[in-house]
């Protein structure tokens, strides 16, 4: 059995400090190699609590985590942040002002662009109403052109096997 990743709304696990995110061994002990320092912090003003709702891991190891947060171990990062295996943060990942409300599901494509579902209405300053797709340095894939996007939260996402994405939430345009 592989380690897992953990989010939640948590701030401790089994006695040690772990701000809404952790790795466990196989055995579900803590994994020491893995460290978050002060995690995720802060939340968006209209959303109680600091959160990680998201978490997907790339071919390479790298984690994406997205949620309720503002800061992830004291960077700012709006709600979307890229991990190196260990814990770090992966500055190459560049999201710009990122997220303006909170992402409920990310997931990783084939082809290694990223999409994001939530509740947000802009993506690094530009309108992308609760959907949008990044390239795997952060920056927006502006050929994903979603329209005027959802009117309300995207809840969750997946790739049908004929490349078209299902996406269900609180929405009816």
């Amino acid at each position: 059995m592989a380690k897992k990743i953990l989010g939640g709304a948590f701030t401790i696990y089994n006695g040690v400090s772990r701000n809404c995110i952790t790795r466990l061994n196989s055995d579900g002990t803590l994994d020491q190699s893995f460290n978050p320092g002060t995690g995720c912090t802060n939340f968006f003003t209209s959303y109680n609590p600091t959160y990680v709702h998201t978490i997907a891991v790339q071919s390479d190891g790298k984690i994406i985590v997205a949620g309720n947060f503002l800061k992830y171990n004291g960077f700012i990062c709006n709600g979307l942040v890229r991990l190196n295996s260990d814990g770090s943060i992966d500055k190459s990942f560049n999201v710009g002002s990122g997220l303006n409300a909170p992402a409920f599901k990310v997931l990783i494509q084939p082809n290694g662009k990223i999409l994001i579902a939530g509740n947000f209405t802009t993506y690094n300053g530009v309108s992308r109403s609760r959907i949008a797709r990044i390239h795997a340095n952060g920056s927006l894939d502006t050929t994903f052109k979603p329209g005027s996007g959802f009117n309300n939260y995207v809840k969750t996402i997946t790739l049908l096997s004929n490349g078209k994405i299902m996406v269900g939430g609180i929405f009816n345009t």
